[in-house]
């Protein structure tokens, strides 16, 4: 299993995006809320990501 940060450095190679957020769950509250305009993204959302780009890890 990956960790978030590496989740999130393979969802932004997978989809071409930077500096999006990953989060355990869909609360706002794990992103930078300062920033609304971040998206948060599941664990699961990111690894079906991965999974659709690279194949299962």
């Amino acid at each position: 299993m990956f960790t978030i940060a590496e989740l999130a450095r393979h969802y932004s190679k997978a989809t071409g995006t930077i500096g999006r957020w990953v989060c355990e769950d869909r609360i706002e509250g794990c992103a930078d809320t300062r920033d609304r305009r971040r998206k948060v993204y599941s664990l699961r959302e990111v690894q079906a990501a991965y999974d659709r780009r690279h194949g299962t890890p």
